[in-house]
């Protein structure tokens, strides 16, 4: 942001002199560049907008040089304000948009063209017209120093006096009518002319007769000039007023002396018109200050406000683009207030311009860092996206979703890429994920009717295991028993809220024939475990002995293969140990009847007769 703010307005002594004598006025020579322009205060153009700049600026270029050249600065310095604000927002946005400072390109539209095109129409023309100046200023600098010249020879040469005189004042009307000089030259011209006219009343006090005449005309020329300047209450602008008073007094100046009874009158007269409009110009600076001292306090106020926004440092991207935004709000306003006087405005306006362009430097150097990290944050999230592509195909459901999502919680604790790349960043990181859990949600689902079908047949099985009689023979009801266990084994998974459910019906229905097969041998055991001397019968008491441990062996061989089959079962401890106790039981029971059949084995004692009697 940039703002040249000065006060062009003239302090009093730069503007027409207001002199309290005659002899104030006719000593002191008046800068002639003064006759042509009194400075007022500049415009303030800064509440006007760009579209409305450039057309004024194209007015200005065609318009009178000496009607606008004062106001084309200030409109100039308005439009390089509003530029360059809208220079900082650009590279605001462009920066939090993660674009680099040494990338930024300002693009100036077709009205900072326009305005640029007529500015330089109007420099190339206020150049001819001040070169024009310049050579008419000569020009009329060699017509004065002629009339001089001539002023000279007339008093040395002429005897004639009343041609003389009249010659003398035809040279005075000459010099009054033609234009003003070089500035430097100035000084020795006025003197050189106010000598030669002071040496040439000097010899009219020789023709009293001419004197009189002269001290008329004078008089009469004064009484209009009077008139003039008594006219100038009724004028609307002070800046003409101020303007026309300074040419009027140019004008008596250049008049001849009037009589000494008459000279005070007149100049009383001169004076009291004059200082008409110097109390509008005392209550016009007046104004002025209190204007200037109100908009200086609307300028502190700003900059206490700009300071209470700047206690805190922004943190985060967007506080700092929200400050800015309230800064520039804060600028806006600063342009409509318009100036104070020159001391305190430069002060003033060094003061806010040192904290706006603090905290800008600031933000230009926050979304340059941000955008460094935007960029190592992009790297790392491309790597991630990498990563979550080379396991997008993989069949390793378990360990690749472990990854994959070892890959989200890095992705999660990356920070941002910017608002550039963030969204298609993302796409690319989803899209890997979403291609693999795709993959295993249709795997599953697939999974899913397999277990169903399953679930099926193992329903079927358990029914055909309730279902089930056994024969007479033992050994062929284990089988069949087996091969029932062996057909659940080879079905496979079923839904998991299932499994435990169908297993305790099964391994239910599979134990009730089991028990009911150890009754059974029980049963059978102990009615051919008598000895044999008892039953009249030992070789059937051995078979019987050697059939039921054999029938205790196939039964352990079951057992110690549904511990192979219960092993590979979650949770089946608890069938396990039952069965280690069958075993165990088993195998007792076998030791007890080799021990039995030991005994069978030995040599009965022979029975004696009984005495017959």
């Amino acid at each position: 942001m940039s703002e040249i703010e000065k006060d062009s307005a003239l302090s009093e002594n730069q503007t027409v002199n207001e002199v309290s004598t005659e002899k104030e006025l006719t000593e002191q020579p008046l800068h002639e560049e003064h006759q042509e322009h009194v400075a007022e205060p500049a415009e303030n153009f800064s509440n006007l907008s760009k579209e409305e700049m450039v057309k004024l600026v194209e007015s200005f270029a065609v318009a009178d040089i000496t009607e606008v050249k004062s106001k084309v600065p200030a409109l100039k310095e308005a439009f390089d304000a509003l530029l360059e604000t809208e220079k900082t927002a650009a590279l605001s946005a462009h920066l939090e948009q993660g674009g680099a400072k040494e990338d930024f390109k300002f693009e100036y539209s077709k009205d900072d063209d326009r305005f640029q095109e007529a500015l330089r129409k109007f420099n190339k023309r206020k150049a001819e017209y001040t070169a024009e100046q310049e050579k008419l200023r000569e020009d009329n600098l060699k017509v004065k120093q002629d009339i001089l010249t001539e002023m000279k020879n007339l008093i040395q040469n002429e005897d004639n006096m009343q041609r003389a005189f009249e010659q003398f004042h035809e040279l005075q009307a000459r010099w009054r009518s033609t234009g003003p000089v070089p500035q430097g030259k100035l000084q020795d011209l006025w003197l050189t002319y106010k000598l030669y006219t002071d040496k040439f009343y000097e010899l009219l006090k020789i023709n009293r007769e001419l004197q009189e005449l002269d001290y008329k005309r004078n008089l009469d020329a004064k009484i209009t000039i009077c008139e003039k300047a008594e006219e100038l209450v009724n004028e609307p602008s002070l800046n003409t007023a101020l303007q026309t008073l300074q040419f009027l007094q140019n004008k008596w100046r250049e008049t001849g002396r009037v009589s000494h009874d008459k000279s005070s009158e007149i100049w009383e007269r001169f004076k009291a018109a004059g200082d008409k409009v110097y109390e509008r110009r005392r209550e016009y600076y007046n104004q002025l200050k209190q204007r200037y001292a109100e908009n200086l306090e609307a300028k502190n106020s700003l900059i206490g406000k700009l300071e209470e926004l700047m206690k805190e440092a922004p943190v985060k991207a967007n506080d700092w683009v929200e400050r800015g935004k309230a800064i520039v709000e804060l600028q806006n306003e600063w342009k409509k207030i318009g100036y104070a006087d020159k001391k305190s405005n430069d002060e003033v306006w060094e003061k806010f311009r040192g904290i706006c362009d603090k905290f800008f430097t600031g933000k230009n150097e926050f979304f340059t860092n941000l955008k460094r990290e935007h960029a190592d944050n992009l790297q790392a999230k491309n790597e991630l996206c990498m990563q979550a592509e080379a396991l997008a195909e993989s069949s390793d459901w378990k360990k690749t979703t472990e990854e994959l999502k070892r890959l989200q919680q890095e992705w999660k604790k990356t920070g941002s890429a910017g608002e550039r790349h963030n969204q298609k960043v993302w796409e690319r990181f989803r899209k890997a994920c979403d291609a693999f859990f795709a993959r295993k949600s249709e795997h599953y689902t697939s999974l899913e009717s397999e277990y169903k079908e399953n679930l099926e047949k193992k329903n079927a099985l358990i029914e055909k295991a309730e279902q089930f009689v056994a024969g007479d023979n033992g050994d062929e009801t284990v089988e069949q028993l087996k091969e029932l266990q062996r057909e659940w084994s080879a079905i496979g998974m079923v839904p998991l809220e299932h499994k435990d459910t169908i297993y305790a019906r099964f391994k239910a229905a599979i134990d009730k024939h089991f028990q009911a097969l150890r009754q059974q041998n029980k049963e059978r055991f102990t009615s051919h475990s008598r000895p044999a001397y008892r039953s009249g019968k030992p070789g059937n008491e051995k078979n019987d002995i050697k059939h039921r441990m054999n029938q205790l062996s196939s039964e352990i061989n079951t057992w110690e293969n549904n511990l192979g089959f219960f092993a590979k079962s979650k949770n089946a401890d608890g069938v396990r140990k039952e069965f280690e106790e069958k075993i165990n039981r088993a195998k007792e029971e076998i030791q007890r009847l080799k021990k039995q059949l030991d005994t069978i084995a030995l040599p009965a004692k022979e029975e004696k007769p009984e005495d017959k009697q």
